[in-house]
């Protein structure tokens, strides 16, 4: 994880005080590198949506929905699956990750830049990390071509 923060971060860096940049140019590349980082802290730093033991406790034989008059049981709403490696039930929904011997609530996969899954707790922090790095990268890329065809400001 320092190591993705270190290659977004250093290239920043280097154009936001090398001094050859406008004052409006420097404060967009760090709000733009702030919004990245706050993105991508929160998809390393937040639970993808681990099933955990407590969950198979929630959804036993004796819970219910109460639906009317009735209690039904919530099996007949959740199906679990057994899971060999966990040793625990889970939704059919989740997927257990070799990785991170864990199973996951809607994981999407397993990502490499942070460590962790991506599931269904943390998909939409991902996909603003993603909108985010690109729009970075653009800006970035943007101020670099313009500075080398001949915008340098005194």
């Amino acid at each position: 994880m320092l190591i993705t923060y270190s290659i977004i971060l250093a290239p920043t860096l280097i154009f936001v005080f090398a001094n050859s940049l406008a004052s409006w140019v420097s404060m967009l590349l760090i709000v733009s590198i702030a919004l990245t980082f706050l993105s991508f802290s929160m998809v390393a730093c937040s639970d993808p949506g681990v099933i955990r033991e407590h969950y198979v406790n929630a959804v036993g034989d004796d819970a219910g929905i109460l639906c009317g008059t009735l209690v039904l049981p919530l099996s007949l709403f959740v199906t679990l699956m057994d899971v060999a490696h966990c040793q625990i039930r889970r939704p059919l929904n989740a997927i257990h990750c070799y990785e991170c011997e864990v199973c996951i609530d809607g994981m999407d996969h397993h990502c490499p830049w942070t460590g962790k899954c991506i599931g269904k707790k943390t998909l939409y922090w991902f996909y603003l990390f993603l909108w985010m790095i690109c729009i970075h990268m653009t800006f970035g890329i943007g101020t670099v071509v313009y500075y080398c065809i001949g915008g340098r400001t005194s």
